[in-house]
């Protein structure tokens, strides 16, 4: 892997995909939202290049040369807390998903990674493993599941091999504000 994509690159898990690239002398495409007042966290380097583009642009993005190898589709719009329910909100992001495919096979990719959710599941008890069935209860968990299952068949018409990674609670760096790990670590 020399060259990768990724959409969604100045949120927490964006800028460590990046920093982890720049690690491995990985050139990286990072495609940004407009007039974002997140790009600072992206490191600068030789490695990376910074595009504008909006989700709702994947479509028609074309500011770019050459060949990549991975598309790291880890945009979605609308994640805070009031809008996760919206199905209003939610539903452009399976179009957006699905339009990140298609980039990712005007752009010869070999591979499309695309960020799914803990929500698929919905409410689980016990441990949840790859045979727990999904039951999204949220607008939110819903379009993830959708855009997943979407992004399958859209990658089988390109040819691009599929891993749709179901990311659970994730903190560190960059970690929003009210998380529960935030609001412990600062008020210890």
């Amino acid at each position: 892997m020399k060259r990768v994509v990724i959409t969604g690159a100045t949120s927490m898990i964006g800028v460590a995909l990046i920093e982890k690239c720049i690690e491995n002398q990985v050139e990286v495409l990072a495609l940004v939202r407009s007039g974002s007042n997140k790009l600072k966290r992206i490191p600068e380097s030789l490695y990376v290049t910074l595009r504008e583009c909006n989700l709702n642009e994947l479509a028609e993005f074309e500011n770019y040369e050459g060949k990549y190898d991975v598309f790291y589709h880890l945009g979605w719009e609308h994640t805070d807390k009031k809008n996760r329910f919206e199905p209003q909100k939610q539903i452009g992001n399976i179009q957006y998903a699905m339009d990140a495919v298609a980039l990712a096979g005007r752009m010869e990719c070999k591979k499309f990674v695309g960020a799914g959710s803990q929500a698929e599941y919905g409410p689980v008890e016990g441990v949840i493993n790859e045979e727990t069935p999904v039951n999204p209860q949220i607008a939110y968990g819903v379009a993830k599941y959708a855009a997943g299952r979407y992004c399958l068949t859209e990658c089988a018409k390109y040819d691009l091999q599929y891993v749709w990674a179901r990311i659970f609670s994730v903190y560190g760096p960059l970690d929003n504000e009210g998380t529960m790990i935030r609001y412990a670590v600062e008020t210890m």
